[in-house]
């Protein structure tokens, strides 16, 4: 009986160490017999059967990368397994479900398409990437600090259980979604080119790399990471972020947000340190507060423009447009949209071109426009606009409006001017060396100085009033046939050019009563040519194509260049004097000097002046300017034309004046058809001139103590009319209507 019971055991012992497992891969099997684990045949043969020994049963660490391998069937019997390290085969399939002690899994670059590790709760690292995967179960009491699962299929993945991973590598797949609030520990992140559209990294405050680029992200909130120093943003879609609390001391800290052509604006913790230091190629501004900014803009119809323009991000009309939609445009075309009112072209920080022509607009601000070049608000009803705020203009188009002064000073790199069909009634353009194009047709001009424009090749300056015209620049010959007209000026008598000849023959679009001269202004024009006049007689004279003065006295209307002419006389032995001036239309005036190099004159006063105690034999000199009247009239408007001056004895005066003015006169005033003059002795001759200074009727054959002068061809208007006896003249106002 005890024999038999001592054979039992010896047979069970013996089944039981020859147990075998299969292995139906030969070259998993091969692998196996090289680690000399497969053993079972003396001579090492394939035999796809595994023999369970100790040698299976206890290996801690098994290599068998790049052999070929595609089935893994028989792991599951090296129960203590804890490192593998299978990649570089062909596995397609595989059940870690019992190798339970594993820690260390390296499966990459294989052809999985699944992995299922949820009962491998021991695992630390596992490394899955290059596969085909498409579902990942990680362990559900997780010790995982460590996963690489790139170059993979997964469109989803679960990582809440995985709270002690601090690696992370899943770039490319094809993740749109990744919830990584679990893990608490994770340091380095690379979750590139998958198409993420959001992440969650609240809770990851332990991190210091992370690497998002060439994802679908639009906002991403990444603070009170104080450990985090490297940020790879770049092409994203990104229109918002936060980069607060993270670890900017780091020697090597580095932010890339190249890519995210639609995010202007960081909210960071110290928008100084970020602006100065952090990733300028992305063009972003750092700030601590990046919420959206609206511009109001209350015309609908210039919201409609931005929206058919597809500025206006939002798409419907609600009186406001983001900042970030406008901040960055160049170019506006708002051509003929019935726009009433431009608020908020001040938000378009960038704009170098603003094309507003046919609208309604009644004023504009582009005061915060530094930028443009080329402005065109043509076919508007603008009264006046400023532009000391912008430089760099080039063209300025403005034709077609209200306007009645341009204050261009501000703006010296102006090419070509354009303002046709206004009220302007000066323009100073002295300033503008580049100017090659002016167009200032059909405004109320009557001074027009281009003597500084040397690069002009196009004037037309059309219906004005021009008086006073001079475009002696040094360079008219770069002006051509077509290039030049002056005509429907009817009162521009001459104008100043480089070369007569070359206008004569070239320029011939001027009225006939216009010439040229290379000198138009007053021989009388400085006071050192001052003319000199008798007391008590009558000297007509003429500001027309004077030139401006460095003499301002003060009865001087303020705002106003004073253009004038000089006249000098000897004080007469009592040492006083009355000027008076008479004058058709405007103010005359009159300062009086001791001589040309003192600026501030004894006395001014308009249209009469009386001074006492001049050194009698002295000569002084007098300054004469017209300005426009205060009636319907701008009061800083200079006038131009002629005028009467007369210079007497102050103690002849009173009997003087008197007898002219009981000796001569004329009736009746207004007149129709016909003025009589008359006097108490013989009436030589008679002179009357129009506003301009021009004589239009004469008669120096008279010899009567009366006379009927014809005045029905004259146009209805003011004149000026001078009678001269055999002793005595006076120069009187004349109304004909």
């Amino acid at each position: 009986m005890k024999k038999i019971t001592l054979i039992s055991f010896i047979l069970i012992t013996a089944i039981s160490y020859s147990q075998t497992v299969s292995i139906p891969d030969p070259n998993f099997e091969q692998a196996l017999i090289d680690l000399n684990i497969d053993n079972s045949s003396p001579t090492n043969e394939i035999d796809g059967f595994l023999n369970i020994t100790p040698a299976v049963t206890g290996s801690s660490s098994l290599n068998i990368s790049a052999k070929g391998i595609t089935d893994l069937t028989g792991i599951d019997q090296f129960s203590s397994l804890e490192t593998l390290s299978c990649e570089n085969n062909d596995i397609t399939t595989v059940d870690f479900s019992s190798n339970l002690l594993l820690t260390h899994l390296f499966i990459y670059n294989n052809n999985l398409e699944s992995l299922d590790l949820s009962q491998n709760s021991n695992l630390e690292v596992l490394w899955c990437q290059s596969n085909e995967i498409t579902q990942l179960l990680l362990p559900t009491n997780s010790v995982l600090n460590s996963l690489e699962c790139h170059f993979n299929n997964l469109s989803t993945i679960n990582l809440s259980n995985s709270t002690a991973l601090e690696k992370l590598r899943i770039q490319h797949n094809n993740l749109t979604n990744l919830d990584l609030s679990s893990l608490v520990l994770l340091e380095d992140l690379d979750a590139f080119d998958n198409g993420l559209e959001t992440i969650n990294l609240d809770n990851c405050a332990s991190l210091q790399k992370m690497s998002l680029r060439n994802n679908n992200l639009t906002q991403l909130e990444i603070e009170n990471k104080p450990s985090l120093f490297r940020m790879l943003l770049q092409y994203n879609e990104l229109t918002s972020l936060t980069v607060k609390n993270v670890d900017y001391d780091n020697f090597n800290f580095n932010l890339n947000l190249q890519g995210n052509t639609n995010l202007s604006c960081v909210e960071v913790t110290d928008p100084d340190y970020s602006n100065a230091n952090w990733d300028w190629l992305s063009l972003v501004t750092y700030s601590s507060d990046c919420s959206p900014i609206y511009i109001t803009i209350p015309d609908s119809n210039f919201e409609q423009a931005l929206i058919d323009l597809n500025i206006d991000s939002d798409g419907i009309i609600n009186g406001q447009v983001l900042e970030s939609d406008v901040v960055s445009i160049q170019f506006l075309n708002l051509f003929s949209k019935n726009i009433s009112d431009l608020t908020g072209i001040e938000a378009f920080e960038s704009l170098e071109g603003l094309y507003a022509f046919d609208n309604n607009l009644t004023s504009i601000d582009i005061s915060n426009n530094a930028l443009l070049t080329d402005l065109v608000l043509s076919s508007n009803a603008l009264t006046e606009i400023d532009l000391t705020n912008n430089p760099n203009l080039t063209a300025l188009t403005l034709s077609n409006n209200q306007i009645e002064s341009l204050d261009l000073s501000s703006n010296s790199l102006l090419e070509g001017l354009y303002v046709q069909n206004n009220v302007l009634t000066t323009i100073e353009v002295s300033s503008l060396a580049a100017l090659s194009q002016i167009f200032i047709d059909q405004n109320d001009l009557v001074e027009l100085d281009l003597s500084q424009n040397s690069m002009l090749s196009q004037v037309s300056c059309t219906e004005n009033n021009l008086l006073n015209f001079n475009i002696q620049n040094g360079n008219n010959t770069n002006i051509g046939f077509n290039d030049f007209n002056a005509s429907l000026n009817p009162n521009l008598e001459c104008i100043e050019v480089d070369d007569v000849d070359y206008s004569v023959l070239t320029w011939i679009n001027v009225d006939s009563l216009s010439s040229y001269s290379i000198d138009c202004a007053p021989i009388n024009d400085d006071c050192s040519f001052a003319t000199s006049i008798t007391l008590g007689q009558d000297t007509p004279g003429t500001t027309v194509n004077s030139t401006s003065s460095v003499f301002n006295p003060a009865c001087q209307q303020e705002g106003i260049v004073v253009f004038d002419v000089w006249y000098q006389f000897i004080a007469p032995a009592s040492g006083s004097v009355t000027m008076t001036l008479g004058v058709p239309i405007a103010v005359a005036k009159v300062a009086i000097y001791e001589d040309c190099m003192t600026q501030n004159p004894l006395a001014c006063a308009q249209d009469e002046l009386q001074i006492n105690n001049l050194n009698a034999g002295q000569t002084y000199f007098l300054q004469v300017w017209l300005e426009v009247s205060g009636s319907g009239r701008l009061s800083s408007q200079n006038q131009v034309g002629s005028f009467v001056l007369n210079v007497q004895d102050s103690a002849l005066l009173s009997t003087g004046l008197d007898n002219e003015l009981r000796e001569l006169t004329f009736y009746p005033n207004p007149a129709e058809d016909k003025v009589i003059i008359a006097g108490y002795e013989f009436i030589e001759s008679y002179q009357i001139f129009d506003i301009t200074g021009k004589m239009v009727l004469s008669n120096s054959q008279i010899k009567s103590l009366s006379h009927s002068i014809d005045i029905s061809l004259l146009s209805k208007g003011i004149y000026m009319l001078r009678i001269k006896g055999e002793n005595k003249s006076i120069t009187k106002k004349l109304l004909i209507k």
